[in-house]
């Protein structure tokens, strides 16, 4: 999934059987790589978030096989806003209980500026 945003202070997060965050500082231009990670679980897939970076060669390496493997797709803004629409309730209070107490209790990954994927690694 491709995902633009704004720079600076952000926090990613994916929600399944577990609830995964990843927070980030981002510069304005730079283009940066998470593997989502799915693994099986009880009831539904258990999900992580690993920032990849190019000091890494070979997650970096099978991330940018998985990113080249097809065109991306786009999801249009009216789609995600539905979706928000109907999540709103659940976001907000995944967001609180991230706010309030789970980002106190564990140390999530972070992906920081440094991480910036070099031009001339892209193509």
């Amino acid at each position: 999934m491709r995902y633009e945003c704004d720079p600076g202070a952000q926090l990613f997060w994916a929600s399944s059987e577990n609830k995964e965050f990843l927070t980030a500082e981002l510069e304005a231009g730079k283009t940066y790589v998470v593997m989502v990670d799915v693994i099986m679980g009880v009831m539904k897939a258990h999900v992580g978030l690993t920032p990849v970076s190019v000091s890494n060669s070979e997650e970096f390496n099978k991330a940018k096989g998985l990113i080249n493997k097809e065109a991306p797709t786009i999801t249009p803004d009216d789609k995600i806003e539905k979706m928000n629409n109907k999540l709103g309730k659940f976001i907000s209070k995944q967001l609180d209980a991230y706010e309030t107490t789970w980002k106190n209790e564990k140390n999530y990954k972070h992906l920081s500026t440094d991480m910036a994927i070099p031009e001339e690694y892209l193509n």
